[in-house]
């Protein structure tokens, strides 16, 4: 969808959940007082008093609904300027929202969108501070762009743009000369961000230039390997440019093409890369119509004449000579002209001891950790297997199978299950390697739980099979805990009125490895306060609010439950605790909740975390509630569908300098509400 078309539907949907909510509330809707103390509201006057609908009447008003926040303007910061593809790395948007007069507006309703990707909320709230978080990854896009991000509230609408970069693409043919008429493979391979195969994506091939270079196919996927092929026809003469794009990158190769079919060449083998088994003869043909006498050369093994030079005359227009290879190796063939040296061609033989020799089979993960595969992402690692005879030698052409051996039961498996060893013309594939994938499922394997193993097998021309060691792979990256930490310094704002506590959060996945890039909700509630004088605690007692719904419930106003006061030392600081005499202790019902949440000071609503798996952050409450409130700190954060949440139980601790030597903190501000006999 056109972004402009998108901004426009989110301002109608927007204008018609206001018009709702005018037509709901009758124009005239209850004050926040009213809704708080459950009363109802009458139909159009506004009036202070209320009218209870009948008790006989079967039908009720329906709940009135309240417009969104909405801000003026926006400011927006990117915590990076791109990311890469892959969908693993993201980047975090601050969004502050701002009133007409440019104050950071708490509660105001944000809208977005994008064209790709993931986004961590399509709708979001700001808090406190006015500000809201959200977090971009690539997603399976893998296509390297720039992308735009709409941003609305009400009527004020922006974008911004993030660059998504990191996929890779290389070309590679085993020849760059080509005779007109004659063929070779082109080879296309793509890479995400994080340098994983890119499986299934279409890569386009074209050229330019002089000549004429046809492609079949024009157009290829990749395979698990992240390669695609294509067969290149020469036509013509002259210097072209072969071309392969895909994922918004283009890659080219020249390859030089010859007239006429009366060049010096090598004709067979066709490919100037070729893979042969020991003992294999191979027969090399030269198209030298216009030489007499042929010169052969390899670096192994040797010709008919058992030597590694041989010189054959030139019959109408072809030489022909058979090359034997007993021993394996890389054998770089030339053949050249007598009369003139200069004019000549070349290919190389590759040859590897038969299947039957194989003596054993390693196998390779790599990365050993990866993260759970989503619905919506599917995570993989690179599965290497290398066959071998028993001299150490690499084997072409083995069959070799993968099977995981201890399975979590989450959905995980590799793919492909089965697959050749490579024979050395695949620039991609080492000689004697076979490669799969392993795919993740939904379950991580934590620290408690057993490592999925997982064993390459080479099948034998006999039938029997040969195993590999296992090796291990951890389901890991996501979030298993969440740690809480407190500075041992507090510190003061200007004014002298609020204090700010340093803290941080830590996330480990469940391998004990930080957890980058992850949102952790922060909360903060007071949970008891305590009475007393001159910085030293008298009585401390259990918030009214039991329930912690913000409401004046029945029996909460005045309500007094004692705890001992040793169970919540303040921090930081070594000042006296009072005992007081349990002999006739009262609550005074003052039609408030004590304390009210504010008292529990406030924190960002979310963090998040960068590469060590920390996010920090500043604990303000005021100094007037220091020493005599109680809070609960909590952090969480979402695994798997389960929240990981750590908490804290602690007493606002006040400065050192404010209590030593000696104390100029204000008397509890609960004094009034307890009658101490």
């Amino acid at each position: 969808m056109h972004s402009t078309h998108r901004k426009a539907l989110i301002h109608l949907a927007i204008a018609a959940a206001i018009a709702s909510t005018l037509t709901a509330c009758g124009g005239g809707g209850p004050s926040g007082a009213d809704l708080i103390a459950g009363g109802s509201s009458g139909g159009g006057g506004g009036g202070t008093t209320s009218t209870p609908a009948p008790t006989s009447s079967p039908a009720t008003s329906p709940s009135p609904t309240v417009a969104p926040i909405t801000a003026a303007k926006l400011n927006l910061s990117w915590d990076k300027t791109s990311i890469k593809t892959g969908g693993k790395d993201s980047a975090t948007l601050t969004i502050t929202a701002l009133n007409s007069s440019n104050g950071a507006l708490a509660g105001a309703t944000i809208l977005l969108s994008a064209n790709s990707g993931i986004l961590s909320g399509t709708t979001i709230i700001t808090d406190a501070t006015g500000q809201a978080k959200v977090s971009y990854n690539a997603g399976n896009d893998l296509n390297n762009r720039t992308e735009s991000i709409s941003v609305v509230s009400g009527t004020f609408n922006t974008t911004t743009a993030l660059k998504v970069t990191g996929t890779t693409l290389a070309l590679n043919t085993a020849n760059t000369s080509l005779n007109s008429g004659s063929k070779t493979d082109l080879i296309a391979t793509v890479k995400d961000g994080e340098g994983n195969p890119a499986a299934d994506v279409d890569v386009v091939f074209s050229s330019s230039g002089t000549g004429s270079l046809s492609f079949a196919p024009a157009t290829a996927k990749t395979d698990s390997s992240g390669i695609a092929t294509t067969k290149v026809t020469a036509g013509g003469s002259g210097s072209s440019m072969a071309s392969a794009t895909s994922q918004g990158t283009t890659k080219t190769t020249s390859i030089s093409i010859s007239g006429g079919s009366n060049q010096f060449t090598i004709t067979a083998p066709s490919a100037a890369i070729i893979s042969k088994i020991t003992g294999t003869p191979q027969t090399v043909t030269v198209n030298a119509s216009t030489a007499s006498t042929v010169v052969f050369i390899t670096t192994l093994g040797s010709w008919s004449n058992s030597k590694t030079i041989q010189e054959v005359p030139v019959i109408s227009g072809v030489a022909t000579a058979i090359l034997n290879t007993p021993t394996s190796g890389t054998a770089t063939v030339q053949a050249y002209d007598k009369a003139t040296p200069s004019t000549s061609s070349s290919f190389q033989i590759i040859v590897s001891p038969p299947v039957a020799n194989a003596n054993s089979i390693s196998i390779q993960a790599s990365p050993s950790v990866i993260a759970p595969s989503t619905a919506t992402q599917k995570n993989s690692l690179g599965l290497t297997a290398t066959v071998l005879d028993g001299a150490g030698k690499p084997i072409a052409n083995a069959p070799v199978s993968f099977e995981i051996t201890n399975s979590l039961g989450g959905g995980e498996y590799v793919s492909p299950a089965a697959t050749i060893s490579g024979d050395g013309t695949d620039p991609n594939l080492g000689l004697g390697q076979a490669k799969s994938s392993f795919y993740s499922g939904s379950l991580p394997s934590g620290q408690t739980a057993s490592s999925i193993t997982v064993v390459a097998k080479v099948l034998l021309p006999n039938g029997t099979t040969i195993n590999s060691p296992a090796t291990t792979v951890n389901i890991g990256g996501v979030a298993g805990s969440v740690s809480i930490g407190e500075s041992t310094k507090i510190e003061s704002s200007t004014d002298d009125t609020v204090y700010q506590l340093p803290m941080s959060v830590l996330v480990a996945d469940s391998n004990g490895s930080p957890m980058a890039n992850t949102t952790v909700n922060l909360s903060t509630w007071p949970l008891y306060y305590s009475t007393g004088s001159s910085c030293s605690v008298g009585a401390t007692f259990k918030a009214e609010d039991s329930n912690e719904n913000l409401i004046l419930n029945s029996g909460e106003d005045g309500s007094i439950t004692r705890v001992s006061n040793t169970s919540f030392l303040p921090i930081l600081i070594t000042t006296p605790i009072n005992t007081v005499p349990v002999t006739n202790i009262t609550g005074v019902a003052n039609g408030i909740l004590t304390p009210s949440n504010s008292a529990a000071g406030t924190v960002p609503g979310t963090v998040t975390t960068d590469a060590n798996g920390i996010a920090s952050f500043k604990y303000t409450y005021l100094k007037s509630n220091a020493l005599w409130t109680v809070v609960r700190f909590r952090a969480s954060t979402m695994v798997q569908g389960t929240e990981a949440r750590s908490e804290k139980v602690f007493r606002l601790a006040p400065a050192a300098a404010d209590v030593t030597p000696l104390c100029t903190l204000s008397d509890s501000p609960y004094n009034s509400v307890v009658t101490i006999q």
